[in-house]
């Protein structure tokens, strides 16, 4: 294609600032495919102020509201239980967005972030390249094997069906699918064998993380994520209840480090003379630049860890969880330490602790895996093969229509 792709980007929300892996994931690769595409982005119910940001790598953003939510009776609220659409919002004006500009050919390539778009577009012949980062399924199959609570095991065993029955519906409406870790790009097909699908790693902002101003506090243990999201509620949970009291019997002035937006009740509980829970940041390099050692004992989720490729970015040598590292050009006691068990975790950060050479080893390797394999640039340049061979190659299906608009409960989540 000699000339500018025309790409339309379509997500729930603004994609800044960059507090989550999509917002990342949208802003590094719009910003490196400028020079190539004409992009537009269009957005849903976000009624923030565009940041400038924003404005200087995209033509023109469209903000679109989503359906409003309103009351309906007990037996319609019952009926949506069952519905897999019940999961996300949903927009006729995307609807009614997508219809004109698919009828002026705006578009070479429709980017929808995620499948709880889909049951808003109409019939496209514009190919669709679903961009899932991680595979919801597989995350909450993980969460399902660690859940000893029957009430909310059945919650997340409900959930679970639905986004595979959301998947089956509405996923094959894509020409493609991108996922950041082979893992997450399996499960869906297995479930979803009709989509191809691609696997697209994460890259980071080697230049922006550095460990040109590392000043290690002895003892300084940090965590860092979303605190309301369960597998990062969880890891605190298991590192301030049980790693540091293990840790602090051999390094008694160890102190942990929590840090991430939303913290839960359950979180903030966690806080003591010991343990900082910070809540929301606006640079998280100052605690990274203090930390001795990263410790991400992960048990559930999926995806590539952004916290994990900024760590190695910025010279701090990490300890954490198989789960944690999954995607990842990871190596024991190269570039990281795998641990399993508290003792494991604990034994990992006092050795660290009393070798400093062996830390400074691993986070120089950690560093070095980042700028050859983790760099924005580089997913780019792949991404680039992705969207140039199905704006060439597809034509696009023709699509069943959306469902009718019903007055239902309120599902935006």
């Amino acid at each position: 294609m000699n000339r500018q792709l025309r790409l339309l980007i379509v997500l729930t929300s603004l994609p800044y600032p960059l507090v989550d892996g999509q917002s990342l994931r949208i802003f590094h690769y719009a910003s490196g495919l400028q020079r190539d595409c004409a992009i537009d982005l269009a957005h849903l119910g976000d009624d923030r102020p565009t940041p400038p940001a924003l404005d200087a790598i995209f033509d023109h953003i469209h903000r679109l509201p989503a359906d409003p939510c309103r009351p309906s009776p007990w037996w319609q609220r019952v009926r949506e239980l069952t519905r897999p659409e019940s999961l996300v919002p949903t927009s006729r004006a995307l609807y009614e967005f997508l219809a004109d500009a698919s009828t002026q050919n705006r578009y070479d390539l429709i980017w929808a972030g995620g499948v709880r778009l889909l049951p808003s577009f109409p019939a496209l012949r514009t190919p669709v390249l679903l961009d899932e980062c991680d595979h919801d399924p597989l995350a909450l199959r993980r969460l399902l094997a660690l859940e000893r609570r029957p009430r909310e095991w059945l919650r997340l065993y409900r959930r679970h069906r639905l986004q595979l029955q959301l998947e089956a519906r509405h996923a094959p409406r894509a020409s493609a699918a991108v996922f950041v870790t082979d893992a997450d790009r399996r499960s869906f097909q297995h479930s979803c064998p009709v989509v191809p699908a691609h696997t697209l790693a994460n890259g980071v902002d080697s230049h922006f993380f550095t460990p040109n101003n590392r000043a290690p506090q002895s003892g300084h243990i940090v965590f860092e994520g979303a605190m309301d999201f369960e597998p990062n509620m969880r890891a605190a949970r298991y590192l301030a209840l049980r790693v540091m009291p293990r840790l602090r019997t051999v390094i008694p002035h160890a102190h942990l480090t929590l840090v991430g937006r939303d913290p839960t009740p359950a979180v903030q509980a966690l806080a003591n003379r010991f343990v900082h829970v910070t809540g929301a940041v606006e640079d998280i390099r100052p605690y990274l630049a203090t930390a001795e050692v990263f410790v991400a004992p992960l048990h559930s989720g999926s995806g590539i860890k952004n916290k994990i490729l900024q760590a190695w970015a910025a010279g701090v040598p990490v300890v954490a969880s198989d789960r944690a590292l999954e995607g990842l050009e990871a190596h024991d006691r190269e570039n990281v330490i795998l641990a399993y068990t508290e003792d494991g975790y604990s034994d990992a950060v006092t050795q660290l602790h009393h070798a400093p050479e062996q830390a400074r080893r691993i986070a120089e390797n950690a560093r070095e895996t980042v700028t050859r394999l983790y760099t924005w640039e580089r997913s780019t340049r792949r991404l680039k093969s992705i969207l140039w061979g199905l704006a060439e190659d597809s034509v696009g299906a023709a699509l069943p229509p959306p469902p009718q608009r019903q007055e239902q409960a309120c599902s935006f989540r």
